[in-house]
């Protein structure tokens, strides 16, 4: 088996154990702290650590309304934190796509694009002139974000609303560089294939509730997704199971995103197996 290249063990396993890290010790933080709050010795350690540039009576005070505040969040499952957890794990998915173009870009073996791609990705090349003593990786990601910016320019007339949604909204760009979804069924039955477009679509149209509808359901959302019973103007409090669930398909998805490379390349990378009690874990039907 060939070495595997460092720039392909920097994406898909590593990005998704970063995000479940993430995920996993704010929670456990913030449940340790709700669990010892009401100690003295908790409040001298926020007081200490926490507000220590703070006048005395101000960290006294402080200290109280924020435990108050972490039991109250404790008490009704951390609402606010899942919302930012949904909010930063679409944006993760988009950056590790983003930058996942940019290193195939940079690293591609020759002939690995068609040429089609090849030729409008000189054409790019050709206009977007690489500044002196700019390094190779950012310059890459400027081109990435070319292709974004070309991509939509060119489809905005011709996509339907479901391509916007979920993992759709990446095709467009993963096809222009030849990474299209065309081998994803080797890797997914087709069970998964459905559960996955659908933990993403819901991941990303509830992104958008929150971050511009005030955490209500929007029309987008209660029309793409009848699944989730939601009516509009509903406000929208996912459960850490649920981010659990979105967190989990997007790292299943960067691990599919890393197969296609595989199938463009000799390098023998075979693809990481998702174990029952795994995908179980995410939240899906087995």
């Amino acid at each position: 088996m060939e070495d595997v290249p460092r720039w392909i063990t920097n994406f898909s396993y590593d990005y998704k154990q970063a995000t479940f890290s993430m995920l996993n010790l704010t929670f456990v933080h913030l449940c340790a702290a709700v669990s010892v709050g009401e100690t003295p010795d908790a409040r001298n350690w926020i007081k200490t650590r926490v507000l220590d540039t703070l006048p005395a009576l101000d960290r006294d005070r402080l200290a109280s309304d924020f435990i108050a505040y972490l039991s109250l969040e404790a008490r009704f499952g951390f609402p606010y934190l899942t919302r930012l957890l949904v909010v930063h794990t679409w944006q993760s998915l988009g950056l590790f796509v983003r930058h996942l173009i940019a290193a195939w870009l940079e690293h591609a073996p020759p002939g690995a694009l068609c040429a089609e791609s090849s030729a409008a990705l000189t054409a790019i090349r050709q206009k977007l002139v690489r500044e002196n003593g700019e390094p190779e990786h950012l310059y890459f990601l400027r081109i990435a974000d070319r292709i974004q910016q070309r991509v939509q320019r060119r489809n905005k007339s011709k996509m339907t609303g479901a391509e916007h949604v979920g993992s759709m909204c990446f095709e467009p760009q993963l096809r222009f560089v030849d990474l299209g979804n065309g081998n994803d069924s080797r890797f997914l039955t087709r069970s998964q294939e459905a559960q996955l477009s659908q933990a993403l679509s819901e991941l990303h149209l509830l992104r958008n509730c929150f971050v511009h509808n005030s955490g209500c359901a929007d029309g987008r959302l209660v029309r793409h997704c009848p699944h989730m019973g939601l009516h509009l103007w509903q406000p929208l409090e996912p459960t850490y199971q649920v981010v659990l669930r979105y967190v989990g398909a997007s790292g299943i998805f960067a691990i599919t995103l890393m197969d296609r490379i595989r199938c463009h390349t000799s390098i023998s990378l075979s693809p990481e197996p998702l174990r029952p009690e795994l995908w179980t874990l995410y939240g899906f039907e087995p």
